[in-house]
């Protein structure tokens, strides 16, 4: 998945978490605090995580990658450690059910994905997306013989390519007034191409 789908996704699935924790807030507010907790801490590791291999990684860029495992290790679990201890009674269930929101979100993404590819318009010659923001116009593909194709029915064969005839060439014979040099350059031309002739 690239950089760009995968922040989108993670947004989309903050979003979910904050929507659904407050709803569940609504009828237990406890359950609901640890939900939107768990399940943005799960939003911010996943961050963190990508921050961390694409600064490191790819970009080689140090003082990020730094920065992202400063982020990941001491601050978010410190932050989660401090939760977890000092909340009264926090609820089991709630927090792994936010945890793992993201999961499930990224899960269905990549399934919706694998039923419609965005290259499904690659046959028809639309603009396909390949990563990030880059857009290319993918060459439609030729339709094979065998299946049917918009313009012919599907109950109609190919008629098989007939052999082109061979060409016959009337047999040349030189005039009686050629002269004699002449005469040579007509059988000479006549056994360079191959044509029959005749003496005459």
């Amino acid at each position: 998945m690239e950089p760009e789908a995968l922040r989108r996704w993670l947004r989309r699935a903050a979003l979910m978490v904050v929507g659904l924790g407050a709803a569940a807030a609504l009828a237990w507010p406890a359950w609901g605090r640890d939900f939107i907790f768990a399940g943005l801490w799960s939003v911010v590791n996943l961050c963190a995580w990508q921050g961390l291999v694409e600064s490191g990684l790819v970009q080689r860029k140090k003082s990020r990658a730094l920065a992202w495992g400063v982020l990941k290790l001491p601050i978010l679990f410190g932050v989660g450690f401090f939760y977890v201890v000092n909340v009264q009674d926090p609820s089991i269930s709630a927090l792994l059910s936010g945890f793992h929101v993201i999961f499930v979100v990224l899960l269905i993404q990549f399934l919706w994905k694998r039923a419609r590819p965005e290259t499904a318009g690659a046959q028809r010659g639309e603009l396909t997306r390949c990563s990030g923001r880059l857009w290319v116009r993918a060459a439609p593909t030729r339709t094979p013989p065998w299946r049917p194709s918009p313009t012919r029915p599907a109950n109609t064969r190919l008629k098989p390519r007939s052999t082109p005839a061979i060409r016959k060439f009337p047999t040349l014979s030189p005039s009686s007034t050629l002269t004699s040099s002449k005469r040579e350059r007509f059988t000479t031309f006549c056994i360079t191409t191959r044509i029959p002739y005749s003496s005459g």
